[in-house]
């Protein structure tokens, strides 16, 4: 069944304005939500990557000790019903959607971490720049290969907004 995530206007809409600010340079956040079925994923809040992330042309790492104080306060906020449910960032000039090795081995460590509770993480990339940026969602999850290894499976996600 094909997987679906719905995500307010207004995150939108705070992701291309962040997109544009940093358009250089890869920016992101992270997405508060909650599974309302085993292919439907509800983001309800975006939380940005704080005034220590550090952004460069090729990469980017949010101030980790702001985000988790914000994914504290939202899930309190929320009565514990919305929890880390993703990430977003940007691909600066990219042709390609495709999540990166990277972007692979960032979801294999949220899918592994305990406390970030996501077995099955979105991702979404914004892809382009400030007059063109394209969001493409993913949903990744660890899958068997071999009797000992595991890799991140990536499978493409439809994007539908919805106002607040």
């Amino acid at each position: 069944m094909p997987k679906l995530i719905w995500i307010p206007e207004s995150v939108v809409e705070a992701m291309l304005k962040d997109a544009s600010r940093w358009h250089d340079l890869e920016t992101g956040g992270t997405f508060m939500g909650y599974w309302s079925d085993a292919n439907v994923a509800v983001i309800t809040k975006m939380i940005d990557g704080g005034s220590e992330a550090i952004r460069t042309r090729k990469s980017f790492s949010p101030d980790r000790e702001w985000e988790q104080s914000e994914i504290d306060r939202h899930y309190r906020v929320s009565g514990r019903v919305d929890t880390y449910i993703g990430d977003w960032h940007t691909h600066p000039n990219a042709q390609s959607g495709e999540p990166s090795w990277t972007d692979r081995r960032c979801l294999r460590t949220i899918i592994r971490s305990p406390e970030a509770r996501a077995p099955r993480p979105v991702m979404i990339l914004l892809c382009g720049g400030p007059e063109n940026w394209l969001p493409h969602a993913w949903i990744g999850q660890l899958t068997r290969r071999a009797l000992l290894f595991e890799r991140v499976e990536t499978t493409a996600a439809t994007i539908s907004t919805y106002k607040t």
